[in-house]
């Protein structure tokens, strides 16, 4: 088999098993869904399944990676200075995606999902130069310190970006209070 042919044979599984993933969400719910509910339904081998994956969270996580990748790139060509255009985009990445995230967000979504789409765009917000307590807001945290606590290996890595920018005499706009 030729390596074009081999791509779009991938590409079409990975899309059945992705759009079959999304129709059992909305009618069972993430955590009763099983492959072979999902190989049934995408009418692909079970062998399919785990040459791409090696289970139903391993597919959402790589789906999820593609959806990030893909607003990443959309608002990192914006840069830090269009906060305006990178909620436009943020949201033009939202409705692009919107069965997908209706059906991991909502009620008969995922709770570790939820967590990793918070956890994302907090990293987001941190990487647009946001203070901690707007990363406290998204996560839904009462309290700075849970904030803090939980997330300090992304805002110490933030300051050190900062300290060195303000030590070689650079902009110091990064910097934390």
């Amino acid at each position: 088999m030729s390596q074009p042919e081999k791509n779009v044979r991938l590409r079409r599984t990975q899309k059945l098993l992705r759009d079959a993933l999304v129709e059992l969400i909305e009618e069972r719910g993430f955590d009763a869904l099983t492959i072979g509910e999902l190989t049934s339904r995408a009418l692909v081998s079970r062998a399919a399944f785990y040459r791409n994956y090696q289970d139903k969270y391993d597919l959402v996580e790589q789906i999820f990676a593609e959806a990030m990748h893909a607003l990443l790139a959309a608002v990192g060509d914006l840069g830090r200075d269009h906060p305006a255009e990178i909620w436009v985009t943020f949201f033009e990445h939202i409705a692009e995606y919107d069965r997908l995230y209706r059906a991991l967000l909502g009620k008969q979504g995922s709770p570790w999902f939820v967590w990793k789409m918070r956890t994302a765009l907090a990293d987001l917000v941190n990487e647009r130069g946001h203070r901690p307590r707007t990363i406290m807001e998204i996560l839904g945290h009462s309290q700075i310190s849970t904030t803090m606590n939980i997330y300090r290996h992304v805002l110490e890595g933030t300051q050190s970006a900062a300290d060195l920018s303000f030590e070689s005499g650079r902009d110091a706009s990064l910097r934390l209070a």
